[in-house]
Order: C-alpha cells, then structure tokens, then sequence
C-alpha cells in the first residue's frame, strides 16, 4: 500500500464520516460529501440513507444538518407528519475498513472531482483492488473517463510466461468487459491446471512463482474451467482421429498399389504406428482423475506430428499441409475455440457485453 496521509479522506463539504483501514491496526477517520456519494453509486447511497428508519436510534444528523432522532406514536414513526415531510436520516458514520484504503481513495477522488490527484498508471494490485470495488459498489461509470488508459498498462504488461497473480489480471479483465484478455488469460490457466485426488483444481506451472489462486477467479469459473477441460481434450481426440483416419486411407491406398505392381502381401500399417503414439501422448489425460495439464499432452501430441513430417510418409503430409507448424496451428486453434466456448457462458458474457456498453457510452 502507498502512503497515505491521515488528510487525504477529508473532503470538501463532507458531512458524514468515514472510517478507512491504516497502517497495521489503526484507524483512518476521514469526511466526505453525502450528497457525492448518493450520486457516484447506488449503494453508497443506501449507506448515506439507510432504506428503513431507526426505531429508537441515536441521535444521527439530518440531510439538513439539524440533529433528529427517531420517535415512535402508538407503533407508528412520525405518526404526526405526512409521509412526505420525513426529513430522510443520514447516517452518522461508514465503515470502510474491510475495503483497501488505496483504491478506495481513488474512487472517493474521482467522486469529488479531485482530477489532478488521480495516478494515470496503476499498478496491477491497485487496479485489481479497484475492480473489486467498482464490482461491490457497481461504480463503473465513476472509473470510465480513466480505465482505457488503465487497463492499456495493464495490458502491455502481462508477462509471456505464466506468473503469480494471473487471477487478478483475468478479474480486472472480466469486471471491465475485456472479453478477449479474458479468454486469452482463462484459457492459459485452463492449459496448465490438473484436477486433485479430492477433485479440485490446482494451477500448475513449472515457471518460478507459477500459482492461480483459483478461489479469485470470478463467479462460475471454476466450473466452467472443468468443462473446458473436458471439451479440449475431445477437440484433441477428435483431431488425432481425422489424422489416423487419414493415414489409414494413405495405407490402403499403398497396399493397393503395391498390388497392382504385383507385390502381394505387404500392408502398410503406418496408421497403426502413429496410432499407438497418440495413445501414449495422451496418457496424462486418461488417468482415472484426468489430472494431467493439457499443455503437457498438447506438447506430447506435437511431438508425434512433427515426427510424422519426418516419415516416409511426409510428401502426403506435406500435400495437405505446408509445415509440421501449420498442422500445430490447426491443433492449436481448435483446442482453443472449444475452450472459449466452454468458459465463456451466457451470464460470463452477458456481464463483460454489459460492462463494455456502459464503459463505451458516451
């Protein structure tokens, strides 16, 4: 957490108080504007105004500034008054010291138009923290004059090699709208978990520092990333059996042209051995807990196509495919597509769809 001072959650004009997390157990009290908040969100505003009235109260101070208290007749709140003439109640005081005091502080700024004190790059923890509030309080529209920018930062610094804190960069994807990072993220991590003897998910990555804390990931995911597995392992199978069925084809093709050069007896059987290849590139897949990581059996399975380019057989390869890479490629994106489609549900993508809409309006 940066430094902050003591002064920086005092606001012009506030008139409800607020308490903020400090360093280690202390305590920040700070002011600020009711009437700012009710405006930024929704659910501030029920914080300022709580939507039912205090029977027997304390003294809280008004939306007028006059201190008033609750009172009761026979049952009835202010029998005496019209309903229309209830001055509303504001709460005395806010407790923020669940929240993170540096992106909480961020958001009360840009509420009360503190615009040249707002940073224009983030760190990816602060954004992160950010993101979860802007989920809790659905203060979206309050960061849209900033996030473009944010989240270009972001972007451009995300590490080629899985590292710690691939979570937080998906979440901040998914509470922003950014569809594609999202998919791209969740299928990097969709590649490298395992499934444990209790069957739950663990990330795992040779890479110093390569951990997911799973249990961030957002609502749903999780389940989704096992269905993804399911669906990426099919695409992988479905894919080595148009390829057997294929060599299978070129073997009888070969058996019957020996033949009619008059050699009897040879059969070919070079889809049996490329056949037997699959198999064993496939095993970390096909343990009774499916707890291998598909980018393991995706690197195995590579490894047999690029070694049936160097066959007696790569001239029929090379007629339907250019490279040992264009097939890789082909793989590659199958796998893929079928992943996003399993991770990307109707309410995942009903969330991102509304979040860009709101961030892109004008």
């Amino acid at each position: 957490m940066s430094s902050i001072d003591k002064g920086d959650f005092c606001f012009r004009g506030g008139d409800v108080q607020i308490l903020v997390k400090g360093e280690g157990d202390t305590v920040i009290r700070g002011l600020v504007y009711s009437q700012v908040l009710c405006l930024a969100s929704e659910i501030w505003g029920k914080f300022i105004y709580p939507p039912f009235p205090h029977i027997n109260s304390p003294t809280k101070k008004s939306s007028t500034g006059v201190s008033t208290t609750s009172t009761k007749d026979d049952g009835r709140i202010y029998s005496a008054r019209k309903k229309n003439d209830i001055q509303r109640e504001i709460i005395a005081e806010i407790d923020f010291t669940d929240d993170d005091p540096e992106a909480l502080l961020i958001l009360l700024k840009i509420a009360h138009h503190r615009i040249k004190t707002i940073p224009k790059e983030l760190s990816r923890e602060t954004l992160f923290n950010i993101a979860g509030l802007v989920e809790q309080y659905q203060v979206l529209d309050l960061v849209k004059p900033y996030i473009s920018t944010w989240l270009t930062e972001i972007w451009d610094n995300i590490p080629k090699w899985i590292n710690q804190g691939l979570e937080k960069t998906l979440f901040i994807a998914y509470v922003f709208g950014q569809q594609q990072e999202f998919i791209n993220i969740s299928s990097t991590i969709v590649m490298h978990i395992t499934v444990e003897s209790n069957e739950t998910l663990f990330f795992s990555s040779k890479h110093v520092g390569g951990e997911v804390a799973l249990d961030l990931l957002p609502p749903g995911l999780q389940d989704n990333m096992r269905v993804a597995r399911g669906a990426a392992k099919a695409a992988i199978v479905k894919f080595i059996d148009r390829i057997v069925t294929y060599i299978r084809k070129l073997d009888r093709e070969e058996s019957e042209d020996q033949s009619d050069d008059g050699i009897n007896g040879v059969v070919f059987n070079e889809a049996g051995f490329v056949s037997d290849l699959f198999k064993e590139a496939l095993k970390p897949l096909e343990t009774g807990m499916f707890n291998g990581t598909l980018r393991r059996t995706f690197h195995r399975v590579s490894q047999v196509l690029q070694r049936m380019f160097n066959s007696a057989y790569q001239y029929y390869y090379r007629a339907v495919y250019k490279s040992f890479h264009e097939l890789r490629m082909e793989l590659l994106k199958e796998v893929e597509a079928e992943i996003a489609k399993a991770l990307l549900t109707e309410d995942l993508k009903a969330h991102m769809d509304r979040a860009k809409e709101q961030l892109e309006w004008a």
